[in-house]
């Protein structure tokens, strides 16, 4: 199966805290120009056994959908090209 290749723009990198004091264990951003369901650009996860560090964008594979009972979006999970996860 194909799966669709996202360029993503992280504005929480490993390490951010945020306005709540969490820290963020893993880069998280958004794809630019798809509108999740809040309105807002899609939210992304981005993990990766290649790269455990703090990034600024990210090229990926997407391999997950979370859907979340306590939000009205969507969150992406996207991965490096090839790794595979269970």
């Amino acid at each position: 199966m194909e799966k669709l290749n996202l360029k993503v723009t992280i504005d929480r990198p490993i390490g951010y805290i945020d306005s709540f004091n969490n820290t963020y264990p893993i880069n998280y951003g958004f794809v630019p120009g798809i509108i999740g369901g809040d309105g807002e650009e899609q939210d992304v996860y981005v993990i990766s056994k290649k790269v455990n560090k703090p990034l600024k964008e990210f090229d990926g594979e997407l391999i997950a959908i979370i859907n979340r009972k306590d939000d009205v979006e969507t969150k992406w999970v996207v991965s490096s090209v090839g790794e595979h996860y269970s």
